[in-house]
């Protein structure tokens, strides 16, 4: 079996709208997924308007375009981590409108790390454009969140067998670190099956 690596973190964010904004279409070179912390609005992608309520998790491929808007009572947060899958890993997403929407276990699987995570960030005062490290108590939920993210998102390696284990594989690599590592990505890209 060929190893694959975790993805890597390239950007996350807590965003706090305001009542009525709204975003213009737009798309990323890195996946996206997407955590819906608090609020109500919508969501544009794919030539629909769809709802978003509180939990709703979806992704985005890279170059998917998609926008957005809040409610004037209840305006939304949204927690976006962009990620990167390492190497030439060919990652396969099933056929369905945009967007993706996580259901069911797909959704078990992250939604503890990304529901973590938003409680963490909106807890500090750290954004995403001070070029801050991320709090020392959000490292072992990325962790989980990037290798729960294999699944969800069918990343196979070369010989077509699905990855399993890797949230385990990944807390107990960050628990063998004796210092803060210098950075996710560097964990993460030491991690394979």
């Amino acid at each position: 079996m060929f190893p694959i690596a975790l993805p890597q973190p390239v950007a996350i964010d807590l965003a706090r709208t305001t009542p009525g904004w709204s975003q213009a279409a737009h798309s990323h070179p890195t996946h996206e997924i997407n955590y819906v912390r608090r609020g109500r609005g919508w969501l544009h992608a794919g030539g629909r308007e769809i709802p978003l309520a509180r939990g709703a998790i979806y992704l985005f491929l890279p170059g998917e375009a998609h926008g957005g808007a809040s409610s004037l009572d209840d305006p939304l947060q949204i927690m976006y981590l962009a990620i990167r899958f390492p190497g030439s890993a060919p990652v396969v997403r099933e056929r369905t409108p945009l967007p993706f929407f996580l259901t069911g276990a797909a959704a078990a699987a992250v939604a503890p790390g990304l529901r973590a995570l938003c409680e963490i960030i909106a807890a500090s005062p750290w954004r995403t454009d001070a070029r801050q490290p991320l709090p020392d108590a959000a490292l072992p939920h990325m962790l989980a969140v990037l290798a729960a993210m294999v699944e969800p998102m069918r990343v196979f390696d070369a010989t077509g067998t699905r990855q399993r284990g890797l949230a385990e594989r990944a807390l107990a690599e960050l628990d063998r670190t004796p210092t803060r590592p210098p950075s996710l990505s560097a964990v993460a890209a030491r991690l394979h099956v």
